[in-house]
């Protein structure tokens, strides 16, 4: 209890997100990706708040790729 009562305290969690739509004939392609710029309360809790539809991987291969994505 006491630690999540100093959580409320503590910065959020701040991130980098990017995400790419793509259209081909009739189909459409959609892709989101994050990198965690400052881990914020996460740090102070560890692995207590990691949803389980989330994947914490540490490499940020993802995010880097949909980045370099442009539009032509």
């Amino acid at each position: 209890i006491a630690q999540h009562y100093l959580v409320q305290f503590m910065p959020e969690k701040a991130y980098q997100e990017v995400s790419v739509a793509i259209q081909c004939g009739d189909e459409s392609f959609y892709a989101r990706a994050r990198k965690t710029t400052d881990s914020g309360f996460e740090a102070f809790l560890g692995a207590e708040t990691t949803d389980e539809g989330e994947s914490e991987d540490n490499d940020d291969s993802a995010f880097e790729l949909l980045c370099k994505i442009r539009t032509g």
